[in-house]
């Protein structure tokens, strides 16, 4: 039974990693770069924020002509959930208290909403799990088996929590770095979607952000995922209660250690949102209605996308992408 966790870990783990970010390089590494204080605008999102967003371009225009540069960190993130990000912060704050003092949460609201997700929602998706796992405590595992989750969830979740720092994890690490020093052709014809992006293949006018995939490949599976996934069907409108979201949270968590969180509409291909919203979209106005009650802004630039500004219909190309974030630094300024 031990051998085949195990293998279900180092499995599962080995591809994630290859593919996305450690966890230690996402919210660790804010954290090691505020050494007096923290940044002035946080981005918190998925990859659709990594890629829309230029966090470079946004710190020369966030404030005045005449004010210093801002400090911005995209965290951005491919596969991230909204309880990925709590849990991150909830760690990072751990780490350093003030760190979120006078911080701008850029919380990313793709097409008009964030995910209205609550408890009983995705905590990490399949594979994902390194940017959930170290984050997690003995108070948070509690909370996940009185969620609605299933007992197969709960109990992949409670057997990766305790073993992160136990010898089967590190089992995990020297497996996968023997993957990787030794070049098992096996494992590279398996990991061969995962596979580093070389010039020859690579689009120019997507950001290697977040996990983004820029190879012809990758944009060809993500685009068929896509175009897959969708209906033509105008998507029904679903009722959200947005008080008892993770995003309510997330936003209280923020506010609680001086920071203010202002929603991003990120755009979304039609294709994209086709796809999101199979299931049903959340009520726009609803959710309006909810942030103008908490008093909290949503940012909207006046550009206008199609689907040729979605090189994998899903990402913000390059060059629209630093369109989207002087607008949205013009928005911010005469809000």
């Amino acid at each position: 039974m031990l051998a085949l966790i195990a293998g279900t870990l180092v499995a599962s783990e080995v591809g994630a990693r290859g593919w996305g970010v450690e966890s230690r390089a996402w919210y660790p590494a804010v954290v090691g770069r505020a050494s007096d204080r923290g940044p002035d605008v946080l981005v918190v999102g998925t990859s659709q924020s990594a890629a829309a967003i230029d966090e470079d371009l946004l710190a020369r225009h966030w404030s005045a002509p005449d004010s210093a540069a801002a400090r911005v960190e995209n965290l951005g993130q491919g596969f991230s959930t909204t309880m990925a990000h709590l849990c991150a912060m909830r760690w990072a704050i751990g780490q350093r208290p003030d760190l979120l003092r006078g911080t701008t949460v850029l919380l990313e609201a793709a097409g008009g909403t964030p995910p209205p997700d609550g408890a009983d929602g995705r905590w990490y998706y399949p594979g994902m799990s390194h940017l959930l796992v170290p984050y997690v405590d003995a108070g948070l595992l509690e909370r996940y088996w009185g969620t609605d989750h299933t007992l197969e969830e709960k109990l992949e979740l409670t057997v990766r929590v305790a073993t992160t720092d136990c010898a089967l994890a590190r089992l995990s690490d020297r497996v996968r770095d023997g993957i990787v020093t030794n070049g098992s052709r096996v494992v590279e014809k398996v990991l061969a979607p995962l596979a580093p992006v070389t010039d020859e293949d690579a689009e120019t006018d997507l950001r290697a952000k977040g996990g983004v995939r820029t190879d012809r490949a990758g944009i060809d599976r993500v685009r068929a995922h896509t175009l897959a996934g969708g209906t033509d069907a105008a998507p029904s409108v679903r009722d959200v209660d947005w008080d008892a979201t993770l995003v309510a949270e997330l936003v209280e968590f923020v506010e609680s250690h001086g920071g203010n969180v202002v929603f991003v509409e990120v755009p979304m291909s039609r294709a994209a949102q086709r796809t999101s919203y199979a299931s049903g979209r959340p009520d726009p106005a609803r959710f309006k209605a909810w942030a103008e009650r908490r008093r909290l802004t949503i940012l909207r630039t006046h550009l206008r996308f199609d689907e040729s500004d979605f090189p994998d219909l899903v990402h913000l190309s390059a060059s629209r992408g630093a369109d989207f974030t002087l607008a949205l630094a013009d928005a911010w300024r005469e809000r």
